[in-house]
């Protein structure tokens, strides 16, 4: 399936300065992140935080016929959240620099095996290399799809 991602860079005001109250820099953190979670109907992806600038990333991944950007603009500021951008990429878009990575990487992985059969000049050595490095490629890949790692 086809997915859109939406970011949003949101200042908490409700949250002061940490290093003034008694509560950790972590319990702040967190407090935050919870209080931006249950500002917004749909269940953000990712929560990021920029420390130095009391700012929050926020990553939200839509489907069709889920909350739009423009509803969720509203949530954070009906919640007392700061929005100072917003931004999205659509599914096609990621769809397409995703082909053009495999493609690259078919590319890269041909060019390694001529270099390498080339400097062997010896058959075995040279496929051994090659299906090494085709190893190292895709084991890495097969366990992304079965853990789910997008």
């Amino acid at each position: 399936t086809l997915r859109s991602k939406s970011s949003a860079v949101i200042a908490s005001r409700v949250f002061g300065d940490p290093s003034r109250s008694p509560i950790s820099t972590r319990s702040a953190n967190s407090a935050a992140e919870e209080q931006i979670r249950q500002a917004f109907s749909a269940e953000p992806e990712t929560i990021r935080s920029v420390p130095a600038q009391n700012v929050y990333v926020i990553t939200f991944q839509s489907e069709a016929g889920s909350v739009g950007a423009a509803e969720l603009e509203r949530q954070a500021q009906d919640a007392g959240l700061d929005v100072r951008s917003v931004s999205s990429v659509s599914a096609s878009f990621g769809s397409n620099t995703q082909v053009l990575a495999l493609g690259g990487l078919g590319v890269a992985f041909l060019g390694m095996s001529v270099l390498v059969f080339a400097m062997f000049r010896v058959f075995v050595p040279s496929i051994a290399v090659v299906i090494s490095a085709f190893s190292d490629i895709v084991i890495p890949l097969a366990l992304m799809n079965v853990l789910g790692i997008e």
